[in-house]
């Protein structure tokens, strides 16, 4: 939701679906496989490179909005299984 943008502490992916790496020739994401062209458009294509968000569990992130500092180790992806595509 995007008022957690700026709390945002970690990132849910279900651990069964495949993300995969999005590029539109200047920056690069991770999004779900199934999202892909609803989430990013047409002008965001797959790279070939893919995870499992069992995969991606315990990666490191840069959040989206970089406006407070916090103490604790935070910005990293957990899996659940209430995620959907």
């Amino acid at each position: 939701t995007p008022w957690t943008l700026v709390s945002n502490t970690a990132a849910a992916a279900h651990p069964d679906v495949t993300y995969v790496v999005a590029t539109d020739g200047n920056e690069k994401l991770v999004v779900a496989e199934p999202l892909l062209e609803k989430a990013l458009g047409e002008s965001w294509t797959a790279t070939g490179q893919s995870f499992t968000g069992r995969e991606m569990e315990r990666w490191a992130y840069r959040r989206p909005f970089d406006l407070g500092e916090f103490p604790e180790a935070a910005h990293f992806v957990v899996t659940a299984e209430y995620v959907t595509t």
